[in-house]
């Protein structure tokens, strides 16, 4: 039957089993099943352990946590009867159709790679199954490697094109008539002949094929080399002047060639596309390069309960593009062999959606503006040139270590062999550095990207201000002499909660200081009444302070009197000195932990108390303007962080301990350092950084936007769980 038919065949076998309105409904249901999960895992954290205890009496979330695992069960027992009826209808439609049952294999690869914890493991053998299935169907017995180093020779690409047919054959089952190795490279070789980049892939070939000229001498003048003259450190026999020479000419030729020839595959795989099955595994040959390098990390974000560490997986956006040209190229060959969830949402009549799920407006806003960067459009292409050129050099090597025997190898024989292995092994490693120096100039893009938004610049400055804060530290060594105890990473907690100021007044074009800021807020005759504030689009600069002052007058409609009398003492922090208390501290003996803390807790106090004596008149309005300005806020609380970083103190304590020396017990005394306040300081950004959060939510990284950004308006968007 020809394609078009088999598309027919398609539709009426799906409508046949119900499979157009089942395949929805499992989608639906599986995102039914989550939000139940969610909703009992929140309920049974409201339930203490001492209620449990009393079986014999239920509370209302007791009861509530029931009712929520009754309908859990319930859902998963439709889901899993709705499963059943899917696998049955399209185990029923692939017999008549082989293609689709190829289709499914796709689908099911993409579900894999799109999961949060993908499994490496898994993704790796079914991309290799797929791609050896569809080998054996269309292409029985090809090598993509051997076909793409043949067609880098002109003499062996001229020769081939002329065996091309006129035309691809079709099947009335398959959709493509399956070829010979012969003949599909035959179609690509014609194909690579029209393409303007031939003359530059022939000349690569001719360069490769030199060097494995000189590559062959240089064996064979290494195997003539005596062992004699191996032996003879003194002299060099004319033997080892020529393996040198050789040697050297090689080494020399190799960079050269090495850039030039994977230059010259990029363009024979780009050629692929003339036979369609076959793009499909060039396609799936990126994604195979991707799975090795797939990484766990981690990425500071701000969140309600302070600066955390988010869970990302590097290079999953890349995967992302990888899936989504496989799914492309199968659209491409099998334009009427839709993948089955695609084909289900077509004859449901429902709209497909457009943009990934948890996707606000900020994020959204951002990915438009890293969409619009031309670099990283090509940032991305070059990382899935490199993942081709990494798979393929795993089985360049591979093929050449194969090729030696362990028998060989204690024979000394097979050098030329290891030689190429090595020559593989070292160009692997060059891509693989690449790939990885890419990813990490894509991340900055998208970095970049998002600072052009105010509320992501702000954001970047916070996370950097809560790290440098976690990061402060003291002396962890120990002596039994006097050590000096001082406090690490201090300065630069201060200079990144400097930065936040500098960002935010940056970004919003407001005044730096608050006293700078309410003066200005002061004269403004006529403030902006408080309204929900576009967050891509916050207001800046005179439009903002107008703001302001409509947020205190809402406050409080006396709040320029108060200012007044505030005025002269705003936000002047008096620097913490070390006085006659310190200086006892420093040298006291003995003194237990808590003790210290009750004597350190009040001048801490003390000292923060008189640095901020002015602001907390104002402490009361200072909720309800974060709720009308964020950043506002921000900069408000930015002086009770500064000083609780400036109380942030290390003490040194001395303690007696029993020590072994000379075989002898003996007591010693030991200094130590302790440092205090650097958890209030900690929770001092928290404070600062939560009206941020309450008003613009929780942002996505990094990461997450370079994964919306692959996501927008993408084919994977229906296969999507989360």
């Amino acid at each position: 039957m020809a394609t078009s038919d088999l598309g027919r065949l398609l539709r009426q076998r799906f409508r046949e089993h119900d499979l157009h309105r089942a395949i929805p409904r499992r989608d639906v249901l599986v995102r039914e099943r989550r939000a139940v999960e969610a909703e009992l895992e929140a309920v049974a954290r409201s339930i203490p352990f001492w209620s449990r205890l009393l079986f014999f009496h239920r509370t209302p979330d007791e009861r509530s946590e029931k009712r929520i695992v009754a309908r859990r069960a319930e859902v998963e027992r439709s889901l899993a009867d709705l499963e059943r009826r899917i696998a049955d209808g399209l185990a029923a439609v692939s017999r008549e159709a082989p293609p689709f049952e190829v289709a499914i294999a796709v689908e099911r690869i993409v579900r894999v790679g799109l999961t949060p914890l993908v499994s490496r493991g898994r993704l790796r053998s079914e991309l290799v199954g797929l791609a050896d299935r569809i080998v054996e169907t269309w292409m029985p017995g090809l090598h993509l490697e051997t076909l793409v180093d043949t067609l880098i020779h002109e003499d062996a690409c001229r020769a081939a094109a002329t065996r091309a047919p006129g035309r691809l054959g079709l099947d009335r089952q398959l959709g493509f008539r399956p070829v010979t190795p012969a003949v599909a490279t035959a179609i690509v070789a014609r194909r690579l002949l029209e393409s303007p980049h031939a003359g530059d892939v022939f000349a690569a070939g001719e360069r490769f094929a030199h060097r494995e000229q000189l590559a062959a001498l240089a064996a064979d003048a290494r195997s003539a080399v005596s062992a004699l003259d191996q032996l003879n450190i003194f002299s060099t026999s004319p033997a080892e002047r020529r393996r040198n020479e050789l040697a050297e000419e090689v080494r020399g030729l190799e960079a050269d060639v090495s850039g030039k020839v994977d230059i010259a595959r990029s363009v024979v795989h780009a050629a692929l596309a003339a036979f369609p099955p076959l793009e499909i595994v060039a396609r799936i040959v990126e994604a195979l390069g991707l799975v090795g390098l797939l990484t766990a990390e981690k990425e500071p974000v701000v969140r309600g309960q302070g600066i955390v560490q988010v869970r990302v997986t590097a290079l999953r956006p890349v995967l992302f593009a990888a899936l989504e040209r496989v799914v492309e190229a199968w659209d491409a060959a099998f334009p009427d062999v839709s993948l089955p969830t695609s084909l289900a949402w077509s004859l449901s009549r429902r709209p497909v959606p457009g943009c990934p799920p948890g996707a606000g407006p900020l994020a959204i806003a951002a990915v438009r503006r890293l969409a619009a960067r031309e670099r990283s459009c090509w940032l991305r292409t070059q990382l899935l040139v490199h993942a081709a050129a990494v798979r393929g050099g795993e089985r360049r090597v591979r093929a050449a270590q194969d090729a030696v025997s362990m028998f060989d190898r204690l024979l000394w024989r097979g050098r030329r062999e290891l030689d190429t292995a090595r020559t593989e092994a070292g160009r692997l490693r060059w891509h693989r550095r690449r790939l990885e120096r890419r990813w990490e100039q894509l991340v900055h893009e998208a970095r970049d990207a998002a600072r052009t938004l105010p509320v992501f610049q702000l954001r970047h400055a916070l996370v950097a201000a809560g790290l440098a804060v976690e990061r402060i530290a003291t002396s962890s060594s120990s002596s039994r002499t006097p050590i000096r105890c001082d406090v690490r990473g201090r300065d630069r907690a201060v200079e990144a909660l400097d930065g936040v100021r500098r960002e935010l007044a940056s970004a919003f074009d407001v005044p730096a200081r608050v006293r700078s800021l309410l003066l200005a807020a002061a004269r403004v005759r006529r403030p902006v009444a408080p309204t929900e504030v576009d967050p891509t689009a916050p207001p800046r600069g005179a439009e903002a302070i107008r703001l302001v002052a409509g947020a205190l007058h809402a406050a409080d409609p006396d709040w320029r009197s108060l200012l007044s009398d505030v005025e002269r003492s705003l936000v002047v922090a008096p620097k913490p000195t070390r006085d006659a208390l310190w200086d006892k501290l420093l040298v006291e003996a003995g003194t237990e932990e808590n003790d210290l803390l009750a004597v350190v807790g009040p001048f801490v106090r003390h000292v923060e108390d008189a640095a901020n004596e002015a602001l907390l008149d104002l402490a009361p309005i200072v909720d309800d303007a974060a709720e009308a300005f964020a950043p506002f806020a921000v900069l408000l609380r930015l002086p009770f962080a500064t000083a609780a970083l400036g109380a942030v103190r290390s003490v040194r304590f001395k303690s007696t301990e029993l020590r072994s020396s000379g075989g002898k017990n003996k007591l010693v005394t030991v200094y130590r350092c302790r440092l205090f306040g650097r958890g209030r300081a900690v929770r001092a950004v928290e404070w600062v950084a939560r009206p941020f959060v309450e008003s613009f939510g929780d942002l996505p990284s990094y990461h997450r936007l370079l994964e919306l950004w692959e996501l927008d308006g993408s084919p994977l968007i229906p296969f999507l769980d989360d």
